[in-house]
């Protein structure tokens, strides 16, 4: 039998299968495509007790690339990829240069770098049991949260487990399921307000909160963020130096849905915000 293995991780905004090519008895292994999720690329290599020799790309498509240099640092090692890639780089320099157009062009890399610069955060308000599925309620919903593969709840997307003080009001009682998996929910009156199947939140109650990693592209304006004149999040931004920061506190939605505010700026000014 061979001592090769090949562990699949599947990273990224767009569901990219990174293969981590390893030998079980000397435990070297190459990263091959390494698109996105620098970070869970190496815990997984640190799960499996192997070490990099190297990068492997075998195109040089963003959602291939994204962790390649993170995974080269972190074990000192090459990236590699196909000599093809330089032609394709120097075809599109070549079209750039025979343009009659002479000014400066900018390539808008829109969601590649700006999604890491945002998270969402919701707070678990109920849980309960039905049919043998755990489900927990949270106060945010499919009017905030929008990522790839979320139809039906059919992909896992990045997301935390903040284990948290019960808030004011908020019953102490075990929450059914124990260790289990649980599916996530929003809280509008909808049954597709289902954000995630079958997480594993181990020690889950009410009050804990769920942290929804690399949605800084667009935010909740990519969600149906006007659905059913639910109040939008409100926005923060953290600084190393100066911590958190409020931008704007939750907003209403229905003046939006039945016309009594005609501009989004003079909402913001009558209600001083």
């Amino acid at each position: 039998m061979s001592d090769f293995r090949i562990k699949t991780c599947v990273v990224g905004s767009v569901s990219t299968n990174c293969y981590l090519v390893y030998n079980e008895s000397t435990k070297e292994a190459v990263a091959v495509d390494p698109g996105d999720n620098g970070d869970f690329i190496l815990n997984k290599c640190s799960e499996l007790g192997i070490r990099l020799t190297a990068v492997l790309l075998t195109h040089g498509h963003f959602d291939h690339i994204c962790a390649a240099p993170q995974a080269a640092r972190a074990f000192g090692i090459k990236i590699y990829a196909s000599e093809t890639e330089d032609a394709m780089l120097a075809d599109f320099r070549d079209a750039l240069n025979a343009m009659a157009f002479k000014g400066r062009i900018s390539l808008e890399a829109g969601r590649f770098l700006a999604a890491p610069c945002g998270s969402y955060v919701t707070r678990v308000v109920d849980t309960k049991q039905n049919q043998g599925q755990n489900y927990c309620i949270v106060d945010g919903g499919i009017n905030h949260v929008n990522y790839y593969g979320q139809a039906m709840a059919m992909k896992i997307p990045a997301i935390r487990f903040l284990p948290h003080p019960l808030s004011p009001g908020m019953p102490d009682v075990q929450p059914p399921g124990g260790d289990s998996q649980w599916t996530v929910c929003g809280s509008l009156c909808t049954s597709g307000d289902m954000l995630v199947k079958n997480l594993p939140l181990p020690g889950l109650k009410t009050g804990d909160m769920l942290v929804f990693d690399r949605i800084g592209a667009y935010a909740v304006t990519e969600g149906i963020y006007l659905f059913l004149s639910r109040r939008l999040p409100a926005v923060l931004t953290y600084e190393k130096d100066a911590g958190l920061k409020l931008v704007r506190g939750g907003l209403p939605t229905s003046p939006f849905n039945d016309g009594s505010v005609a501009y989004f700026d003079d909402y913001m000014e009558k209600e001083n915000l």
